[in-house]
C-alpha cells in the first residue's frame, strides 16, 4: 500500500460508518461496522509504515535497524 491509497481507504471507511449508522437491520449495521474497521485498520497500518522510525529503534522486531 502507498500513501496515495489512504484518501480512498479513508473515504471508504467513512462511507461504511455512515451505512452502519443508517442500516435498518442490526446484522447489516454490524457488517458495515466491520468494513469500516477494516478500512480504518488499513489506513492506520499505512500511516505507521509511512512514518520513519526514530534513530536507534524499530517498531518491528522482525525488521531491525541496521547498525551504522
Amino acid at each position: 500500500m502507498t500513501t496515495e491509497d489512504m484518501p480512498y481507504l479513508s473515504a471508504r471507511s467513512f462511507a461504511e460508518a455512515v451505512r452502519s449508522i443508517q442500516a435498518d437491520h442490526p446484522a447489516a449495521a454490524a457488517a458495515h461496522q466491520a468494513m469500516c474497521l477494516a478500512y480504518t485498520g488499513r489506513v492506520l497500518a499505512g500511516l505507521r509504515e509511512a512514518i520513519p522510525p526514530r534513530a536507534g529503534w524499530s517498531r518491528r522486531p522482525d525488521r531491525p535497524i541496521p547498525a551504522g
